[in-house]
């Protein structure tokens, strides 16, 4: 069971609504919208005092919504480690590549398809970028 989840079973049961929720944690009804829906990740429980507040309005042990906010974050940070990085820029790559002088073309093409991120970063943040036009 996620943060979302166990709001959502809460409300229900005792009969309230997203705004009293909004207005016990003194947040916006959209933010309360956002966190159930899923488009937002629940904060950090060391960053915030909403669960506390939010757990005493929907009469909830103490620290229990922090506990299982820290658990779904960690859970979502490993999802997001154990996915191989995926180049998000196809066409600034292909763009760059066109740029570079033909002889080099090929020796950052190799880099690029090796890895996605990583050394062509750093050679562009180094300035060893091999000499454009």
């Amino acid at each position: 069971m996620d943060v979302s989840q166990l709001v959502q079973q809460k409300l229900t049961e005792l009969g309230l609504e997203q705004r009293d929720l909004a207005d016990a944690a003194e947040v916006t009804e959209s933010y309360i919208s956002q966190l159930l829906s899923r488009k937002k990740m629940p904060p950090a429980p060391e960053r915030t005092d909403i669960y506390d507040k939010l757990g005493r309005c929907l009469k909830l042990p103490a620290g229990k919504l922090a506990g299982l906010a820290d658990l779904q974050r960690k859970q979502e940070f490993r999802k997001k480690i154990q996915r191989p990085p995926v180049p998000l820029f196809r066409e600034v790559r292909e763009l760059l590549l066109e740029k570079c002088k033909r002889d080099k073309r090929r020796q950052v093409r190799a880099i690029v398809e090796r890895e996605p991120f990583g050394e062509l970063e750093r050679r562009m943040w180094s300035r060893q970028w091999p000499e454009t036009n």
